[in-house]
Parts: C-alpha cells; structure tokens; sequence
C-alpha cells in the first residue's frame, strides 16, 4: 500500500504575495529527495512552474525551506 503525505506548500503568486497551496508527495520519498519532489508535485498539481516554493510543512512542522 503506497502511503502519500498531504502538504502544504507556501508558494509566490504572479503578483508577488505568498499563498497556500495543498500537494500530494508519496511517503515512500528518500528525504534527500524531498526537495525534488516538493517542486515536481507543485508543478502537476498546481498551476505554479515549481520556482516560487517558499516553504512546505507537515502540519506545525517544516520539511522543505527555500529562503
């Protein structure tokens, strides 16, 4: 059974504000590879290009920082 993590990924909109976005990675990802999918998931699941990801959490918890 493939298990996916919900995460919500702070994202730059075209005007420049940061706004929440909802993505779906699969659990299984090595954690040197979370980057990577974060900005893959952005890219299918949102109508984001993947280059403004500010931040993606778990929850309270930060997984993913770009700043």
């Amino acid at each position: 059974m493939m298990l996916n993590l919900k995460l919500t990924v702070m994202v730059k909109d075209r005007f420049g504000g940061i706004i929440p976005q909802m993505i779906m990675i699969d659990g299984s990802t090595p954690v040197c590879k979370i980057g990577e999918a974060i900005v893959e998931a952005v890219r299918v699941q949102t109508v984001n290009d993947g280059t403004g990801i500010v931040k993606a959490t778990i929850g309270q918890n930060e997984i993913y920082n770009a700043e």
